[in-house]
């Protein structure tokens, strides 16, 4: 998920000619706005919003809840296909909720889990109606708590590794947040494959060189793809003849890793697609 500031129009034809795309767009009116350009960038987001959707799923970052910004930014969400909520609370995402309710616009959100009250309320939020997916924030959420972004993640590793849990829980999925030091391609691709084992099943990223380590990481290696492929032809061949357990590579399979692979083959098939 690529971030664009709203406020930076020269930008959109530079995502709309990018060799590696990214999956999802997302045009900004938080952070990477001025606050005094913030009313002027959110009258573009009707004219970005179009072109980008032409090319990708094109969501909006919006102002947090009780910002003096909020409400009038909620009035550009339809033009786009979901909406992310920053410093998310339950009472955020269940504003954003009544809105589009009552402009009928069932739009996705993505609550960005940025406070330790949304480490807290993490699952309360992933469970709300309209919700696809959580997204995590160690940097604010390392203001939050008095301390400072790191490369190694200490400072926010419980609540790093709490995301995943909390969104697989509620049947949903877990993004991870920016990796800050733009020009450490090495740390991001090292920090992402952490970020994959943990359970993310992608990253939030603000510029375009990280994107292809970001599609990289994240995506089925080949060697998954094959595994998966001779796992569910072996195990559902087996399966026909009444044996719930066998043995691929001298290692045991049963139907927890044929749910694997097909999960497997799953993502591998969706990002083809994608791709054609």
């Amino acid at each position: 998920m690529l971030y664009i500031p709203a406020n930076k129009p020269k930008y959109i034809q530079s995502a709309l000619s990018m060799q590696n795309k990214p999956d999802v767009v997302i045009l900004d009116l938080e952070d990477g706005v001025p606050h005094d350009q913030k009313d002027s960038a959110r009258q573009l987001i009707p004219e970005e919003a179009k072109a980008l959707r032409s090319a990708y799923p094109t969501f909006i970052r919006i102002n947090s809840y009780g910002s003096r910004w909020f409400d009038d930014d909620l009035k550009v969400v339809t033009h786009c296909d979901g909406v992310l909520l920053p410093k998310a609370t339950p009472e955020g995402v269940a504003a954003i909720i009544s809105r589009l309710t009552a402009m009928a616009t069932p739009i996705p959100i993505i609550p960005l889990i940025e406070s330790a009250v949304g480490v807290v309320t993490a699952h309360e939020m992933a469970s709300m109606k309209h919700v696809t997916a959580i997204g995590f924030g160690a940097g604010d959420l390392a203001i939050d708590l008095g301390l400072t972004w790191s490369k190694d993640g200490l400072e926010y590793s419980y609540a790093r590794m709490k995301m995943p849990v909390d969104a697989a829980a509620a049947g949903i999925v877990a993004i991870d947040g920016v990796y800050m030091d733009l020009d450490d391609l090495e740390g991001f691709e090292r920090d992402s494959s952490i970020s994959r084992r943990l359970g993310f099943k992608g990253r939030q990223v603000v510029h375009p060189n990280q994107v292809p380590i970001a599609n990289k990481v994240y995506a089925p290696t080949e060697s998954e793809v094959n595994w998966a492929r001779k796992v569910v032809q072996e195990y559902e061949k087996a399966a026909l003849t009444g044996i719930g357990a066998i043995r691929v590579d001298n290692e045991l399979v049963d139907y927890m890793h044929y749910r694997m692979a097909k999960r497997i083959l799953d993502t591998y098939n969706e990002i083809i697609k994608r791709n054609q």
